[in-house]
């Protein structure tokens, strides 16, 4: 049996914040020459460097990447989350840790998106025109961010001369 004195390779970190759980998603190609991995994970702080949170990586036995969820609570602070470190253990008990400050080592690492929690609902209205002719159709558009699936969105329309029999269908108020 060849020897292993070689500690795991992180190669690919890919970051993201699903924002309807709450949640880190968080995976990693991770490489091991001889014995394989044996267990690894990640360590985040908050933007603050207050609260630090850990997640462990277990393999996706469809696409081989390795995979953690870090959740959060209903009080996490909003704003970029930054990766402190990265560490993986081999089958041999070699060992890696590759701190987010250590420029060269972290910088062979491919890290793609980030850990940006904006838990803010946001809203961006559009309409199809800035002026209208008697006659002519409006389509306004909504698009939303952080909003809750079937959430309600309570609208009115108000001008000067603005009323209901300026429609031939709904009304100028609803959600």
């Amino acid at each position: 049996m060849p020897s292993d004195s070689k500690g795991p390779e992180f190669k690919n970190l890919n970051l993201s914040y699903e924002a309807d759980r709450n949640r880190f998603y968080i995976t990693a190609k991770i490489e091991d020459d001889i014995s394989g991995i044996s267990y690894s994970g990640i360590y985040i702080k908050s933007p603050s460097d207050s609260v630090g949170k850990s997640g462990s990586f277990s393999q996706n036995q469809y696409n081989g990447l390795y995979e953690t969820y870090i959740n959060l609570s209903e009080y996490a602070e909003s704003g970029e989350w930054k990766v402190s470190y990265v560490y993986s253990v081999d089958k041999a008990d070699n060992n890696k840790t590759v701190w987010n400050n250590n420029g060269t080592e972290w910088q062979e690492i491919n890290v793609t998106g980030n850990l940006l929690v904006d838990k803010e609902p946001s809203y961006t209205i559009s309409t199809s025109s800035s002026n209208i002719n008697e006659g002519d159709t409006l389509t306004t558009t909504v698009q939303t961010t952080n909003v809750a699936a079937y959430s309600y969105l309570y609208w009115s329309l108000s001008g000067s001369g603005i009323n209901s029999s300026d429609f031939s269908s709904g009304s100028t108020t609803g959600s």
